[in-house]
């Protein structure tokens, strides 16, 4: 039986892929599993990318689902999660949104090495305590 609370709410996947790969059905692999999980509504942002499109091409798509999303799902039931390079989005979007004064999403996670708080040596070896392993949880809903 489907959540009644999730059927409610809804999730905007941004993928990763070093924001010049990864979009297109690449994306919906990770998508797909997301959506039976959690039982929300999932959109895959095919987000313009590198080399064809400069930055902040990725970022204004990104804006421009979140505010037609928030047209018929409120800001506090609406998730952005990212991978890679979708997590470094969804941190630019926290900051772009705040900027603006838009409504923020419900939740926000962020799944990057962009998002940890200490760069990496040249080793790979964390130069100090990192958040977790890449996974930066923002906010959640509750």
């Amino acid at each position: 039986m489907r959540n009644r609370t999730n059927a409610r709410r809804a999730i905007l996947y941004l993928h990763g892929g070093g924001f010049f790969m990864g979009g297109g059905e690449a994306a919906v692999v990770a998508a797909v599993p997301l959506a039976g999980q959690s039982r929300c509504k999932v959109y895959s942002l095919d987000y313009r990318m590198a080399p064809d499109h400069v930055f902040p091409a990725a970022l204004d798509d990104v804006m421009t689902v979140l505010k037609a999303t928030q047209k018929t799902t409120p800001a506090k039931n609406i998730g952005v999660l990212g991978t890679s390079a979708g997590g470094a989005l969804v941190l630019s979007m926290g900051h772009r949104a705040k900027k603006d004064g838009a409504p923020m999403p419900g939740a926000i996670v962020s799944g990057t090495p962009m998002a940890l708080r200490k760069r990496c040596t040249s080793s790979g070896a964390a130069s100090a305590p990192a958040v977790g392993f890449g996974m930066y949880a923002i906010s959640v809903w509750v």
